[in-house]
């Protein structure tokens, strides 16, 4: 479908606007949990310096077994837009529930965001030449 008021070929790049905006939401919440997490978890947590590297660390280690996992369920599917459109609505509701005020709900938050996040998804989003 042309627009036909676009100059030619202005259409063409249109359905790549959405992965790319994921993509950026994707990197500037790593980018926050990796610089602010720590932060918050000692100031406003209560979470003795100590303890902030190895909690903000279970994100990283959870993204390991998540890319292998959501890859392998997105190679299986053999539609991995489907497996991506589950997962970055996983991964938003993750961030938002960090802020409530039990230990456990964080540390599942976490775990969840490193199993749906962006070093997880991001593979699934990324252009391919196949589509």
């Amino acid at each position: 479908m042309s627009n036909p008021e676009a100059p030619d070929g202005a259409d063409r790049h249109r359905p790549q606007i959405r992965p790319w905006a994921a993509l950026w939401s994707l990197v500037l919440g790593f980018f926050i949990i990796l610089t602010w997490l720590p932060f918050y978890l000692g100031r406003e947590r209560g979470f003795p310096a100590g303890d902030t590297g190895w909690i903000s660390s279970l994100v990283p280690w959870a993204a390991v077994v998540g890319g292998v996992a959501m890859s392998w369920l997105a190679d299986r599917s053999r539609n991995r837009k489907i497996v991506a459109a589950v997962m970055l609505p996983l991964c938003g509701i993750s961030l938002m529930v960090i802020p409530i005020e039990s230990t456990p709900v964080l540390f599942a938050a976490l775990l969840l965001y490193g199993l749906m996040g962006k070093l997880a998804l991001a593979p699934l989003l990324a252009p391919t030449p196949s589509g």
